[in-house]
């Protein structure tokens, strides 16, 4: 008859005293059915990791005689004792690299999501990597960078119970063992300092490279052995085992800063964000993460209290904050809740390139350029009489090319700015505002009565600055359509001989700034030429006559 095995897992009180390594919990018993022919020592070398502990099994079922037994009976065998089959693990998510040695080997191979970890097998990431290896009953270990974890033992018995010992040499783990109705999970984590036993928890081993360990809880309990000295730790506890001594009495907690609410969208970096001071904090770790779980993390920084946490050189998207605090021992607290924030930079603001921050344009138009930026569809552009740009006087939104044409405005001073509006609409942030004045060409140089003397006339007008050049006509028509003197001269004045034909005179002045910009004509100036047989005289403006020679 065709031997069977019939498994069931039943949870009591063990009250036999039976050794079950560091967990003083509740045991797990598969019932093991006796076929015909069947006897104790056989059908412990069968499912026995190690098949010398039959009188174990036999103190357990209470046998008066072990080699007893009857087809149809059932034996209690305790779960952690079964062989079990073995079981690999499955690389559910990886950030940055990491390796694996598999057993009985040296060499050190990368592995990739998807892959397969086997009993025996070593996992290492590498800096900036964090690596998931997930089992098929839920169970998860979480590495940190520079973690290095083995695999010692991954095992199932029948369909509800598994058994890991895993073995931290160095880094930061963070387990989820689950814990379900008619499954159970039996782990053991051994630190180079401790030995840790849990079921159905959430919990952090840290290994420094002194081998001091850090055994933090943040769900359910968990049993740290070391130096010959257990302790058990609750949900919110911690400890401390350093090399050569027992593990510290277990230490609360922390809680977790409050988080959040934050803006509903950053537009511009760097993003500063600050925590509450909680009492006790010696400092916070800060981890942002693209992902709500906190595994695909972009940054994780330790900071002071009262420091800023910054966020730089990310790219636009959605992101996951979380804090803890870490006290003076550096055991690190409960995680705060999980904060989401929105960063969306692009298409950042163009850079400038005319109008130069502070210039003055002698004109009354501008063209304005920017450098082109790449995610940008359209320009938006804004010139405004005040900072606030309240008062826009020139605006458009569907500039195409990184340039714009202001078109003619009123000499004085402008604000200019900038933004770039995506294929999907969205304005990004303004340029920073520049000022620029558009200058008006020298004022009209008032000019005074005419002078004169025997042979000549002296003209002078107001002095307009220095690099100012003037501009002189002289007409013998007020329209200036005949001109009789044209000339320029650097001073504000001009020296002339007395016209020989008598009649009227007209002179005018302008003024003709360093970049060759002329302003306008001064109201004429008249003056008269008269012959008589005393001679010629010149009547100038306001009637005075005087005489200039015979």
């Amino acid at each position: 008859m065709k031997k069977k095995l019939v498994f069931m897992v039943l949870v009591f009180l063990i009250l036999s005293g039976i050794s079950s390594g560091i967990f003083p919990y509740d045991e797990p018993m598969v019932q093991v059915r006796v076929e015909k022919g069947d006897c104790l020592i056989r059908i412990c070398d069968r499912y026995l990791e190690k098949p010398g502990q039959w009188r174990k099994i036999a103190g357990i079922n209470k046998m008066k005689n072990p080699d007893l037994i009857y087809p149809g009976q059932t034996i209690l065998f305790p779960a952690s004792l079964m062989k079990g089959v073995p079981v690999e693990g499955t690389v559910t998510f990886l950030h940055g690299k990491a390796d694996c040695k598999l057993k009985g080997t040296e060499e050190w191979v990368p592995i990739n999501v998807g892959d397969k970890i086997n009993e025996g097998s070593f996992i290492k990431t590498q800096d900036d990597s964090n690596l998931e290896i997930k089992f098929e009953d839920g169970n998860t270990f979480f590495l940190k960078p520079n973690t290095v974890m083995g695999l010692k033992t991954t095992r199932k018995s029948g369909d509800n119970y598994s058994r890991y010992k895993m073995s931290v040499e160095v880094g930061k783990v963070i387990s989820n063992i689950q814990k379900a109705t008619g499954t159970e999970s039996r782990v053991e984590i051994e630190a180079p300092t401790a030995v840790l036993g849990v079921r159905g928890t959430i919990f952090r081993v840290c290994v420094q490279t002194d081998s001091t360990s850090r055994f933090e809880v943040i769900e359910g309990s968990v049993v740290v052995e070391g130096k010959g000295k257990a302790v058990e730790l609750g949900q919110g506890e911690g400890t401390i085992v350093r090399k050569g001594e027992i593990p510290l009495l277990p230490q609360k907690l922390l809680p977790p800063p409050p988080v959040g609410p934050y803006e509903y969208l950053y537009k511009k970096l760097p993003v500063r964000l600050s925590f509450d001071k909680i009492e006790g904090a010696m400092y916070y770790r800060v981890s942002l993460a693209r992902d709500r779980d906190i595994k695909n993390i972009v940054k994780e920084q330790e900071i002071g209290v009262q420091d800023f946490f910054e966020i730089t050189d990310v790219e636009d998207g959605t992101y996951f904050i979380q804090v803890a605090s870490v006290d003076k021992l550096g055991l690190e607290g409960i995680p705060s809740q999980v904060a989401e924030i929105r960063i969306r930079v692009n298409p950042v603001p163009p850079f400038v390139e005319i109008p130069a921050d502070g210039a003055e344009y002698k004109s009354q138009s501008l063209k304005c350029r920017w450098l082109k930026v790449k995610d940008a569809a359209r320009y938006y552009v804004q010139i405004a009489e005040d900072s606030e740009f309240q008062q826009i006087v020139n605006e458009r939104n569907d500039i195409l090319k990184p340039e714009h044409d202001t078109g003619n405005l009123d000499y004085k001073k402008y604000y200019f700015r900038v933004s770039c509006i995506a294929s999907d609409n969205y304005q990004g942030e303004w340029s920073d505002a520049l000022t620029f004045s558009f200058i008006p060409p020298p004022a009209s140089p008032p000019v005074e009565s005419p002078e004169t003397d025997k042979n000549t006339i002296r003209i002078r007008w107001k002095n307009l600055g220095e690099g100012i050049v003037y501009h002189f006509q002289m007409s013998p028509d007020e329209n200036f359509e005949k001109v009789m003197l044209d000339c320029k001269v650097d001073i504000p004045e001009m020296t002339f001989d007395k016209p020989r034909q008598p009649g009227n005179y007209y002179v005018r002045v302008s003024g003709i700034d360093s970049a060759g910009r002329e302003g306008s004509f001064s109201q004429p100036q008249s003056f008269e030429i008269k012959r008589s047989k005393w001679g010629i005289f010149a009547i100038v403006g306001g009637g005075l006559l005087l005489l200039l020679g015979l």
